[in-house]
């Protein structure tokens, strides 16, 4: 939002202004009759509004596996933090943080030590990762029981 100072400059030269017949005193012939709104505009041209924070979330577990499957070896290394700075709007939003979810899978170690090796990169750009647990299910056949 604007300042609080600028918010009452305006506001006391808008008091000014209406106060006296077209906007002028008997004494300055001179002055705008809307120096108040050629005032806002001349102190609001250099004033850059707040940009926007944006938070980037990635479920890493389905992107790491889709690149694995559909992509070419070449291909797999995507920069997270760049793709999201090309997602937001430069002059408006600002990337405050990147977050990658995923979860190793603990009965094929091979596999997540390939996975490990997808994310160390990954933790380099500035993207924070957050490691989840699989969820251990007892699966019953429902022919058996």
């Amino acid at each position: 939002m604007y300042p609080q100072a600028l918010l009452m400059t305006l506001a006391a030269e808008w008091r000014r202004v209406k106060s006296f017949p077209f906007g002028k005193r008997p004494e300055e012939t001179y002055a705008c009759p809307r120096r108040a709104v050629c005032l806002a505009f001349f102190l609001l041209k250099g004033y850059r509004m707040p940009k926007t924070r944006v938070s980037v979330y990635i479920d890493g577990f389905n992107l790491y596996h889709s690149t694995l499957q559909f992509a070419h070896p070449t291909n797999r290394w995507l920069n997270l933090m760049e793709l999201s700075k090309r997602i937001i709007n430069p002059k408006t939003e600002e990337i405050s943080a990147v977050y990658y979810f995923t979860a190793l899978t603990t009965w094929k170690p091979e596999k997540a030590k390939k996975h490990l090796l997808y994310i160390h990169p990954i933790r380099t750009a500035g993207v924070k990762d957050i490691l989840g647990k699989f969820t251990i299910r007892n699966r019953r056949c429902p022919l058996c029981a």
